[in-house]
């Protein structure tokens, strides 16, 4: 069964952190749509369909960061997208998800993902805010992490759509806290707060070598 996590926090809240641990647990190949340069410590890899194809060839899994140039995003979402839509049995970590859509709108590609992607394929996305992301993105969700936040229109709307969601705690959350909130069977929400930041932290750098149960994939050229 597929999932679909989303993750909301303000910066250095442990966001991407968390979304590669999740990304881990959840397969041994894992890509990374880089926005803004937060996995600094993987090695950026090109976006074409060699290094991906290579990649997914691995028995060992891989873990791949690609980096788009600001000036191309969308360009380079599109081509990283169209590649990897054609693979199964993968995480796909998208940072900074709302580049990719927001009240009302959608990208096609994040759209296609959100709605047709196979069984074997979960995604995690980051934001800062609920209401960065599309109404889809939070209906469609199977998991939500939310950092601490005391943005009242953030708290309304995470209560509005998320039945049985802890509201009143997400205010007082200490640094690096993490309210998880999911539907369980029969529509009950469900809540669990991590409180132990060390027992899901993944450090990024040690990801990014030989050690975190998978091996960097050393298809194509270090762009």
């Amino acid at each position: 069964m597929n999932s679909l996590a989303v993750i909301l926090g303000r910066r250095r809240q442990g966001k991407s952190t968390l979304a590669l641990a999740l990304a881990a647990a959840r397969s041994k190949s894992v890509f990374v749509f880089d926005v803004n340069a937060q996995y600094r410590s993987i090695p950026a890899f090109p976006i074409d369909e060699e290094t991906i194809t290579e990649a997914m060839s691995r028995t060992e899994g891989c873990l791949l960061a690609f980096r788009p140039d600001p000036g191309t995003l969308t360009d380079s979402w599109h081509a990283f997208a169209e590649i990897l839509w054609r693979w199964e049995d993968y995480a796909l970590i998208l940072d900074e998800a709302s580049e990719f859509q927001g009240a009302g709108w959608r990208d096609e590609w994040l759209d296609r993902f959100l709605r047709q992607a196979p069984d074997s394929v979960h995604i995690i996305m980051t934001t800062h805010r609920v209401v960065d992301f599309a109404k889809l993105s939070r209906a469609l969700s199977s998991d939500v992490f939310i950092f601490q936040t005391r943005q009242q229109s953030d708290i309304a709307m995470l209560s509005s759509e998320f039945p049985g969601l802890s509201a009143d705690v997400i205010p007082n959350l200490p640094a690096y806290h993490v309210l998880h909130h999911w539907v369980d069977y029969g529509g009950i929400g469900r809540n669990n707060l991590w409180d132990k930041p060390g027992e899901w932290y993944l450090d990024i750098s040690a990801a990014a070598g030989a050690g975190a149960g998978y091996r960097r994939a050393t298809a194509g050229n270090a762009a």
